[in-house]
């Protein structure tokens, strides 16, 4: 296996432990960037896990989470136009063009869940009339999606160099 093509990004964590690959040679020379925002996006959403256990009975908890969300609003849509600068996983999909509708899929959720979080934050700052375990649920299915999207991303990563590499359908 030619393993030196691949250059392993660190995910942080926040897609629950996996990693994306892509292709050693970053012709567009994006992989520094896309590491520092997945290690910033990976604590903001173990952050988040973390309280929202704790969020609907304590107010320290719903400050530190607003505080978070703030942070998260401005950073997962930043992150999102990043991937799909220059085209969204284009060196990865030229090895693979039989997985651009999957491609598609992911690429529209970047708009889905960037809107949802919207959605949610606004909910939050509403202050005490807020439904703080019913915005616990949501938070939590929220960090699931994002979490979801971001595993199969890698797995859409992952399925391009295999047929890069020659071991693909």
């Amino acid at each position: 296996m030619r393993a030196g093509r691949l250059a392993r990004i660190d995910s942080g964590g926040w897609a629950g432990g996996g990693a994306k690959r892509t292709r050693g040679r970053d012709k567009k020379g994006r992989l520094p960037e896309l590491r520092t925002q997945h290690d910033r996006l990976g604590a903001l959403f173990a952050a988040l896990s973390e309280l929202v256990g704790s969020i609907a009975l304590d107010p320290e908890s719903r400050a530190r989470a607003l505080h978070l969300l703030d942070d998260l609003e401005s950073q997962l849509p930043a992150h999102f136009a990043y991937e799909e600068a220059g085209g969204y996983l284009s060196e990865e999909l030229a090895a693979a063009p039989r997985l651009r509708h999957r491609a598609g899929r992911l690429q529209r959720e970047h708009r889905e869940l960037s809107l949802r979080l919207s959605h949610f934050a606004r909910h939050a700052r509403a202050g005490e009339a807020t439904d703080w375990k019913g915005l616990a649920e949501e938070l939590r299915d929220f960090i699931d999606a994002v979490r979801q999207h971001e595993l199969e991303e890698n797995r859409l990563i992952r399925s391009a160099l295999m047929d890069d590499l020659g071991g693909g359908s």
